[in-house]
């Protein structure tokens, strides 16, 4: 019976061991998942910025050549 209560126990240590080290794994994933996603984020954020910066300052280049000739 003390050999049957070992092994349940043993058994018992393996699963909790594995299921904190799958939670972990899974977690770190998710982490570096977010991480890279914000960071798309403001890539995608400061692109659109520069190019509606460049719009607005061709339009002023372009007023200021019509408005020489």
């Amino acid at each position: 019976m003390k050999i049957l209560e070992s092994l349940g126990n043993v058994n018992d240590a393996v699963i909790t061991g594995a299921t904190a080290a799958y939670s972990s794994v899974s977690s770190t994933d998710m982490a570096r998942e977010t991480a890279s996603l914000a960071a798309a984020q403001i890539r995608q954020n400061a692109s659109a910025a520069m190019f509606a910066q460049s719009n607005s300052m061709s339009r002023e280049v372009v007023g200021y050549l019509l408005k020489g000739v």
